[in-house]
This record gives structure tokens, C-alpha cells and sequence, in this order.
């Protein structure tokens, strides 16, 4: 056998998981943002199943929350024992947190194009207004006044957070 066949061999014996076993199992409940209970296909329920890595106090990482009744597999970490369980896939997400969440949810980015589009068209409008404007002499500003009464009749609407965020996705 040549070196890196020996190698290759070496590492597959290091990596190769020892006893780890996934199940199917459904959503029954969130008991916080880092574990769940399960129910496996055997009707038997398991709490604490972990939904991400590793638990601890550090919001640090990615938290993917599985919707409630869903369906999720999940790792058993521990070799059968059903002592450390971990859901690695989902087929409905509630909600995903990077990092904490902190600077809140991603944006919508059709929804902010949207929004950007209006303030773009307002602009437009105010300049055709202002350079079909042709001053007049002693009006005290009527010309002017006549020129952008259409535009400044109407209003934009203000922007709301909610408009453009997709708060089941935070950052």
C-alpha cells in the first residue's frame, strides 16, 4: 500500500462516526431557542434535542427553529444511547437567527425596491416639473408654484421597518 492510500485510510478510521444512528422524527415542541422535543416514529418522545451544535450561553452561530409538527431528522450523537441528540434537517423552518439576531430580521428585497422605486419616481417628477418651470418675471414665484402644484400634492408614505423586514430570518 503507498503512503497516501495509508493516509487516506488512517483518516477515513479517525472521522468515520462511531455508532451514529438519525431518526426521523416530528416536532412537538420548542422548549427555547436551543432545544426541542421530538416524538421518533415509535411514538416515543425525547425532550432536550438540541438545535444547534453545541448548548451553551453564547449566541454565536446559527439556530434554524423547526416549525411545530414538522417533520426533522435528527442525530443520535451518542451511539444508540438517545442521550445526545441533535436535529441536523427540516422540512419546515419557523425561524433562523444568526449570530444572536441582534440587528434584526433580513430585508425583502423586492419590497425595499419597491419603496426605493417611489422616492426615485418623486424625484423625477420634481425635476420634470422644474425644468418645464420657466421663470417669469414680477410673478412673486406664481409660475413656480403652478409648476410643482401636481407634485407637491402628493404624499409618500414613510417607510415602516415592517414594510421591508423578514423577521423570521435575523441577523
Amino acid at each position: 500500500m503507498d503512503v497516501y492510500s495509508d493516509i487516506k485510510n488512517k483518516l477515513q478510521k479517525i472521522c468515520q462516526p462511531k455508532g451514529l444512528r438519525l431518526y426521523f422524527a416530528e416536532i412537538v415542541s420548542i422548549q427555547d431557542d436551543t432545544t426541542c422535543t421530538v416524538k421518533l416514529e415509535d411514538d416515543l418522545q425525547l425532550s432536550d434535542v438540541r438545535l444547534r451544535s453545541v448548548v451553551n450561553s453564547e449566541e454565536s452561530g446559527i439556530v434554524i427553529t423547526p416549525a411545530v409538527g414538522s417533520v426533522v431528522l435528527v442525530a443520535d450523537l451518542s451511539g444508540g444511547k438517545l442521550s445526545s441528540m441533535a436535529v441536523i434537517m427540516y422540512s419546515e423552518i419557523d425561524k433562523i437567527e444568526i449570530n444572536g439576531g441582534k440587528k434584526g430580521g433580513l430585508i425583502n428585497i423586492e419590497d425595499l425596491v419597491s419603496h426605493i422605486n417611489t422616492i426615485e419616481d418623486d424625484i423625477n417628477n420634481l425635476k420634470t416639473a422644474m425644468s418645464e418651470w420657466t421663470p417669469t418675471p414680477q410673478d412673486g414665484g406664481a409660475a413656480l408654484k403652478g409648476a410643482v402644484t401636481s407634485w407637491a400634492g402628493q404624499s409618500i408614505t414613510k417607510t415602516k421597518k415592517s414594510d421591508i423586514e423578514d423577521n423570521k430570518i435575523k441577523h
